[in-house]
């Protein structure tokens, strides 16, 4: 059976339970604020919860309140347009946020809050001066958009620090200068699907050479652009792009040890990139064999290509790889794919198979940690997966043949490794049995299961299975929502 919850030293029961005292108080003054709260009351608040602290609780604490912030909008949200609605609940929120920064705070990560709450957060940031890693996810209200790019160019030039800046959709080409400008010991930049970061940009990025990732998929960065950035960032490590071919115009040798992008030539990659540990190729229309020169390869990903074309790579490297993702890799032949020893990470995506596969007892996936397979309808998969015994994560969507017996064999040998279990439109599954996983699992942190027209019985089972997780104070987050 899983852990129960329980803090593991005297400082996380402190944290915990300061940080449920103040989910309590923060609902409180919600319910609360069809009156004004005086301010007296926030600087006594604040007080309290940051009195001179060690720098490292001070930064757990910051980060514990935060935690809670998503449960306070919802508890504000509840009085919007009611008969005691005064504009003040929301106020709370922000005011809570307010108290619960702390200056030393190193990691700021918006990927679970609200467009509002987003909003408030990026308007602190210019207290935040230690800050060294900064995410920011896409902001879907296009008014709050326009004022969150407006904040970032105004308060990043406090974080001097940065080392890690993530922004999904929102970076501007303003943005990337003031980063330039201002954050010199960046090292990790990641901008991602951002339509209004350009060509201009590259001069910029070209002056942050502690620079070792740069992520700029779905940018309007063209090819050149891209071989520019590649010639002048000798720190790079790690190096995404959508541009087809980038590496074909390059006139230095690389240390980049990852790289992801569109098809390039095996040729130009072998000489350019000799360092090249993991490599991911979309949409193939080649043959990788040569692949097999580079002498670090350990990860090996590859999208839209038929199984010929990275067969040769595959038999050459099946005693050196460890990471393997194929998606929408036609004609896959699964006895190649079983030859490959040492792999900890299988993953599967949308593929088509070839009808053999390989007996069990020439399986060698003996280490193999984490298996990710989407669409399988054959039934030669219970033959596959019987072979696994040391599984942390099973990653499993649109694969109809795991019916409660499967999934019971392949649970069982797996039960001291197995961590996480995510089943996704899959069979139904009887309600004892996820409870059977759950029990006979001593390390299972999480539980993913949805079908995409769960009947209501089947509604009314997971609503038990959660309060049994409840009830019985286990370590277990069950999770049954989005199916993607």
């Amino acid at each position: 059976m899983p852990q129960h919850k329980q803090p593991y030293c005297l400082e996380q029961l402190a944290l915990k339970s300061l940080t449920d005292f103040m989910l309590k108080f923060g609902c409180h003054v919600i319910e609360m604020a069809h009156k004004p709260v005086e301010e007296e009351i926030w600087t006594s608040v604040r007080d309290f919860l940051h009195p001179g602290l060690p720098y490292s609780l001070a930064n757990k604490l910051s980060t514990n309140l935060l935690d809670i912030i998503p449960k306070l909008e919802i508890e504000a949200e509840s009085y919007l347009y009611s008969e005691v609605d005064t504009g003040r609940h929301m106020d709370v929120v922000k005011k809570f946020i307010e108290i619960s920064l702390e200056p030393c705070l190193l990691e700021l990560k918006l990927t679970d809050c609200s467009d509002f709450v987003c909003e408030i957060l990026c308007g602190q940031l210019h207290r935040l001066t230690n800050l060294e890693t900064l995410y920011i996810k896409a902001i879907h209200s296009k008014n709050r958009k326009i004022t969150i790019r407006k904040i970032l160019q105004e308060n990043i030039v406090r974080l001097k620090h940065l080392k890690t800046f993530t922004c999904e959709k929102i970076c501007t080409d303003e943005i990337i200068q003031v980063l330039a400008e201002n954050c010199k010991q960046l090292e990790h930049l990641n901008i991602i699907f951002s339509k209004h970061v350009t060509v201009q940009s590259a001069s910029a990025i070209s002056r942050l050479q502690n620079l070792k990732h740069l992520n700029i998929w779905g940018t309007f960065f063209d090819i050149e652009a891209c071989c520019f950035l590649l010639n002048v960032l000798s720190n790079l490590e790690t190096f995404i792009s959508d541009q087809d071919k980038v590496v074909g115009n390059v006139t230095n040798v690389l240390k980049v040890k990852s790289l992801m992008t569109i098809c390039e030539s095996p040729d130009v990659l072998v000489n350019v990139c000799p360092h090249l540990a993991d490599v991911t190729l979309h949409f193939v229309d080649c043959n990788l064999s040569k692949l097999a020169l580079l002498p670090h390869l350990l990860k090996f990903s590859v999208s839209n290509c038929n199984f010929d074309d990275i067969e040769g790579i595959l038999i050459t490297k099946a005693s050196k790889l460890m990471y393997l993702k194929l998606s929408e890799v036609r004609h896959v032949n699964l006895k190649i794919i079983n030859s490959c020893e040492n792999l900890l990470s299988l993953e599967m995506l949308q593929c088509s198979y070839q009808p053999q596969i390989a007996v069990v007892d020439s399986i060698h996936f003996q280490n193999l940690k984490n298996l990710t397979i989407w669409e399988f309808f054959s039934n030669e998969l219970e033959a596959l997966i019987s072979a696994y015994s040391r599984l942390k994560v099973i990653n499993l969507r649109k694969v109809p043949i795991i019916n409660d017996s499967i999934l019971l064999s392949l649970v069982t040998k797996n039960k001291e490794t197995l961590t996480d279990l995510s089943l996704k439109s899959c069979a139904y599954l009887n309600i004892n049995t996820l409870k059977f996983v759950i029990d006979i699992c001593d390390n299972l942190n999480r539980i993913v299961y949805r079908n995409e027209d769960s009947e209501f019985d089947e509604l009314s089972d997971l609503y038990i299975l959660k309060l049994y997780i409840d009830q019985n104070n286990l370590n277990v987050e069950l999770t049954t929502g989005d199916i993607w």
